[in-house]
């Protein structure tokens, strides 16, 4: 049987060797021009063959096979098919080939019923290739579907990345900034003592140098003049008020240990403790509409005076046992607060 796509193809005819055949013979099988099934038709010996225009030959439901003769018997054309032996007999095979007692039909009948099995096994194959097809597509779409939502997952990770990157750098350059501001009040506080001593200090030098230059060079009506003006200068260079250096707030970096913050955050390295926190100017007795100013002082576990990174708030007790926020104006460069109540 010829493939489908002979119907479309031009096909020359294998009788003249010029024309594009239109026919083919079932029987020989030849492809011919329409001159040639002419004089295929016209000779005896082959006018019994069935001619067939191409596309009639490929579409032909009952497709009429060419006589095939006995390998084993020349002469004699296969026109048998024992279904037992399965196998293709001519009258003579029949004795001596096949089984005499074995059921036989006509060859044609037999390849009639096969070609229609066939039909069937190419319609389950076209069906099973639909599914297949559609399983492929169906495959094919979820892969683009894969690849998509990849696509996008990373996406999601870039922006997500970028995110984090850009609050690292925030987060960076405001706890540069705080550093920067913190221990620069504290450089300057510093400093600013530094200062302070540096003038005590010269003025010290200064009076103690004009006292020894009286006791050395200076004779009885010298001294006994100046001896007020250099008691005078004593007293005050010795009564000076010296105040003690006070503990520097060192302010230290924590790593992050939580997700609200990514680096982390700056805490001093001397912490208030509630406890030892204490309060002054706390009257004895308050009458109703009365008001108190309080000074409230941050300490660490020690007891030593703190200076807190954190705002001071300040609460009260209340007679029903509940607390009350109160206003508080927060000194945080010497770590007092002062607050007002009204009873």
């Amino acid at each position: 049987m010829m493939s489908e796509g002979i119907s479309s193809a031009k096909v020359l005819c294998e009788g003249c060797q010029e024309n594009v055949a239109t026919h083919r013979c079932v029987d020989c099988p030849q492809f011919s021009c329409d001159n040639c099934v002419k004089v295929h038709r016209s000779i005896p010996a082959i006018r019994s063959h069935h001619i067939l225009s191409i596309d009639a030959h490929q579409d032909a439901e009952d497709f009429v096979q060419p006589v095939v003769y006995c390998s084993i018997h020349n002469n004699n054309p296969i026109i048998l098919y024992c279904d037992i032996c399965q196998m293709s007999v001519c009258e003579t095979c029949t004795f001596e080939c096949c089984i005499p007692e074995h059921a036989k039909r006509d060859i044609q009948i037999a390849a009639n019923d096969f070609q229609k099995q066939i039909r069937e096994m190419i319609d389950e194959l076209k069906v099973k290739g639909r599914g297949l097809d559609e399983n492929k597509t169906l495959a094919e779409q979820i892969c683009c579907q894969i690849k998509d939502k990849q696509s996008q997952e990373e996406q999601k990770v870039r922006r997500r990345t970028e995110e984090i990157i850009e609050k690292l750098r925030k987060e960076e350059e405001q706890l540069l900034e705080e550093l920067n501001q913190d221990y620069g009040k504290e450089l300057k506080r510093v400093e600013v003592e530094i200062k302070e001593l540096d003038l005590q200090i010269r003025s010290i030098k200064s009076t103690q140098i004009y006292l020894q230059i009286l006791i050395h060079h200076g004779n009885a009506m010298e001294i006994l003049p100046t001896l007020k003006d250099a008691a005078s200068r004593t007293k005050d260079a010795i009564t000076m008020e010296t105040k003690p250096t006070q503990s520097v707030r060192m302010i230290e970096f924590q790593a992050s240990t939580n997700n609200s913050v990514i680096l982390g955050t700056l805490k001093t390295s001397e912490e208030v403790c509630l406890s030892n926190c204490t309060v002054e100017n706390v009257p004895k007795r308050l009458w109703k509409g009365d008001s108190a100013n309080l000074l409230v002082t941050t300490r660490d576990s020690s007891g030593k005076h703190v200076i807190p990174r954190e705002k001071v708030k300040v609460k009260v007790k209340k007679p029903d046992g509940s607390w009350e926020d109160i206003w508080a104006k927060d000194n945080r460069e010497i770590g007092r607060a002062s607050c007002r109540e009204r009873v």
